[in-house]
């Protein structure tokens, strides 16, 4: 545990710290506790027990409660009603554990949870395209990191790319201001229906749209 906290840019002395609380835990609570910082700073224990063996998901949330008990975690509120929510004590804690979980199963679980996050949003996934882009990117990014990429890692790299890029789409046209309706047009007066300041039609874009409003320079009396 030392030697991964090392590369992790950890203090020595806050490194030597977490490595000797976390190298006393038994071996299911460290898997347990992995599994959670693969999901973030914050997690529910139903997403942490999907993403464990069958065989172990039952004593999930014992050991959640037993990680509490150490002042390995906290309970948090969950963001999803009738769950259990919790959450690291410390973002060193969660760092050093993710660190210590080897690159091929950080891919695993990233590409699992990216998977579970987009069954449980069924219809409405569009709305999580950016959270399960991310996992989908980091699932790729460490198969990278172990060698050439295969037709599994392309499928997840191009998985990852429509998630981001419809979700990056989606968050630029909410920032761009809609374009104006056109001006009215014909002899003054304009109707009183059509009638708007001159710096709300069109023919003004994008200028009076774009520049923000300076205040009049100060006149000598």
């Amino acid at each position: 545990m030392a030697g991964d906290l090392a590369a992790s840019g950890i203090p020595p002395t806050i490194q030597a710290l977490v490595a000797a609380r976390l190298d006393r835990l038994d071996g299911r609570d460290r898997d347990v506790l992995e599994r959670a910082a693969v999901v973030g700073l914050a997690f529910e224990q139903d997403t942490v027990a999907e993403l464990s063996p069958e065989a172990a998901r039952a004593e999930v949330l014992e050991r959640l409660r037993g990680l509490v008990r150490r002042e390995l975690l906290r309970t948090a509120p969950a963001r999803r009603q009738r769950e259990a929510g919790y959450q690291f004590r410390h973002l060193l804690v969660r760092d050093a554990v993710y660190q210590a979980v080897p690159e091929g199963v950080r891919a695993e679980l990233h590409e699992r949870l990216a998977g579970l996050l987009e069954a449980r949003a069924g219809a409405r996934v569009r709305e999580y395209e950016e959270i399960v882009g991310y996992h989908l990117e980091q699932a790729w990014r460490y198969l990278a990191e172990l060698g050439p990429i295969e037709r599994h890692g392309r499928e997840l790299g191009a998985r990852a790319s429509g998630r981001l890029a419809t979700a990056g789409r989606r968050a630029l046209a909410r920032a761009t201001p809609r374009r104006p309706p056109p001006c009215p047009t014909g002899p003054w007066p304009w109707p009183p229906a059509t009638t708007r300041p001159a710096a709300t039609c069109s023919t003004t874009w994008p200028r009076a749209w774009s520049r923000p409003a300076t205040s009049p320079a100060p006149t000598r009396s």
